[in-house]
């Protein structure tokens, strides 16, 4: 827990509440006219997932192709997150209210990503069946400042054999401009019931077989760290760098699914801007 209490109180410092910086964003998202964007980016990945047993193992394994469109149209929204390190996080959602320095949206995203037939498999699992994304709805409330904005999500999960689970997430993300570059440092903390962590990693007293046990957690929380740097190459190009780090607390990684307690996502690529 003193882990979460640093984490907090690192996304609160340095947060100015007299900022205009994301104005013109916000009125995007208020437009009554079509604004819309896409983006294609191409690079090589290397990340180890939450299950010890899946790795990267063929060369295509580490070629990263992701096509990222972006819609706005009188408050309702489709975007990816510009300031984090994986462009294929989408959020479909709803501009509520907004000021200069803050807004409220209704959102969807995922918050967890999928546990495949195939994955499960590898984990020497393969009777389980797969646990799909944890898709979301939310209310997100944001607060702007020059550099910086902090986020902060409600959601409420619906799993379609199991009971709903909530989700609170956290993210500071801090601009530092350098020469040409944009630098983006990030820290994060995200909150799961025991709804959803059992849902995950957690296993019923039919599902026991072989070394997987019966395993029944309560609530865990993931630790984030990032850096993602952006730099002009060209009027439409862009060269990218980003490295992201999560922990999962022990409830996750106690799991005889085998679950990593450090994940690591690093990238480098090209981003082109239609």
């Amino acid at each position: 827990m003193k882990n979460c209490w640093l984490a907090g109180v690192l996304m609160w410092l340095g947060l100015s509440l007299n900022a205009h910086a994301f104005e013109e964003d916000i009125k995007t998202k208020e437009s009554d006219k079509w604004h819309w964007g896409m983006q294609l980016h191409f690079g090589t990945v290397v990340y180890s997932g939450p299950l010890k047993h899946v790795k990267q193992e063929e060369s295509i394994d580490y070629l990263e192709l992701i096509i990222a469109v972006e819609l706005y149209y009188k408050g309702f929204f489709i975007q990816s997150n510009k300031r984090r390190s994986n462009p294929a996080n989408i959020e479909f959602g709803y501009q509520i209210a907004a000021d200069d320095t803050w807004a409220v949206d209704a959102i969807i995203k995922s918050y967890f990503e999928d546990l495949s037939a195939l994955d499960l498999e590898k984990s020497k699992a393969p009777h389980l069946e797969e646990r799909t994304d944890a898709i979301g709805y939310a209310l997100r409330y944001s607060n702007y400042s020059d550099d910086a904005i902090l986020s902060m999500d409600i959601a409420t999960i619906q799993f379609d054999d199991a009971d709903n689970a909530w989700v609170f997430e956290s993210f500071y993300s801090h601009l530092i401009p350098y020469r040409n570059w944009d630098i983006y440092l990030g820290a994060g903390l995200t909150l799961f019931s025991a709804n959803a962590v059992n849902y995950y990693v957690g296993i019923e007293e039919n599902q026991v077989k072989g070394n997987i046990t019966e395993y029944n957690p309560g609530a865990a929380y993931r630790l984030e760290a990032e850096a993602h740097a952006i730099y002009p190459l060209a009027e439409d190009w862009t060269l990218r760098f980003g490295v992201t780090k999560s922990y999962l607390s022990d409830n996750f990684s106690s799991s005889p699914i085998g679950i990593r307690s450090n994940t690591s996502y690093i990238k480098l690529g090209v981003n082109y801007v239609f």
